[in-house]
């Protein structure tokens, strides 16, 4: 993923490019672009990342998402089981 700007209004919007290579799967293609019609169903909701725009007409295929700063939700929950984990063994210490 790459990271950038776009000026929207007075303030800066950070965005990623989520890009499917030339060399991908047919299968992997497929799913790409299906993930690509899911974000445009779903639209914009404040519990989901934002798709800003996307592009299909050439390789590479990318999508445009808006940027989350900590991470994927799935490495960011693992990250806090492992706090919980060691707050309890802690707490069993005692």
């Amino acid at each position: 993923m790459f990271l950038s700007h776009h000026k929207q209004s007075v303030h800066l919007v950070p965005f990623c490019f989520h890009v499917i290579l030339a060399t991908a799967t047919e299968e992997g293609k497929e799913r790409f672009l299906q993930e690509i019609d899911l974000m445009k169903q779903i639209g914009r909701h404040r519990n989901v990342l934002s798709m800003l725009g996307y592009w299909v007409k050439s390789e590479p295929i990318m999508l445009i998402l808006e940027y989350v700063p900590h991470g994927d939700l799935l490495r960011w929950l693992r990250g806090k089981r492992q706090q919980v984990k060691k707050k309890l063994v802690f707490l069993e210490r005692d």
